[in-house]
């Protein structure tokens, strides 16, 4: 997302794209290598400014943090909307400050990117922080097939969808252009529905 001036100024940092969102993504896996040990954790690249950190914390557990929706306090300051345990949890409570941590030394690396150094260049908002928020756990989704005895595929630029479709046994059925927004590749994903039709319930 765009801080500036200990302010959540724009969530999406100006729907930064997938490409430019990649490699920032990859540059935090670089530089936190030491702090991710630690949590048994890794960045994932997604779908523009959704992207997801995968780890594993004993006795800690994410959806027993409470992480705000950054769309929910944008022209809020960072600082008083941390992540903080639900309890007095000593496991959650040092899971939350190294989430914290992540957040508020992201800026330090991202700031000094290439990447941002160009989209302020080119006036655009740059994405000079990172965000934790949507936490959980992988869950467990009995397959379609076994459920219903039909076979399904998703069509999705969403990484949720897509996710939750995967879980379900269930084909992902990728569409070049499919953003998840108004420009997105309506007659690509059309087309792909229809082609799918053939082989899938």
């Amino acid at each position: 997302f765009t801080e500036e001036c200990g302010i959540l100024k724009d969530y999406s940092a100006g729907h930064i794209t997938s490409g430019e969102g990649k490699i920032l993504i990859n540059l935090l896996n670089e530089k936190f290598s030491e702090e991710l040990k630690a949590i048994n954790g890794k960045f994932y690249a997604g779908v523009s400014y959704r992207n997801i950190l995968v780890c594993k914390v004993k006795d800690a557990y994410a959806e027993n943090l409470i992480c705000i929706p950054p769309h929910n306090i944008v022209g809020e300051e960072i600082e008083k909307n941390l992540i903080v345990a639900k309890d007095n949890n000593k496991f959650e409570i040092n899971f939350a400050e190294i989430l914290n941590h992540l957040m508020l030394k992201s800026k330090e690396i991202l700031e000094k990117s290439e990447i941002n150094r160009k989209r302020k260049r080119e006036g655009k908002n740059k994405a000079n922080m990172i965000w934790f928020w949507g936490q959980g756990k992988k869950p467990n989704i009995e397959e379609f097939m076994a459920k219903y005895n039909l076979k399904g595929a998703v069509i999705s630029a969403v990484d949720l969808i897509k996710g939750i479709g995967k879980l379900a046994g269930m084909d992902v059925i990728e569409v070049e252009g499919a953003t998840g927004l108004w420009d997105t590749n309506y007659d690509g994903k059309a087309m792909a529905c229809i082609e799918a039709l053939d082989d899938h319930d």
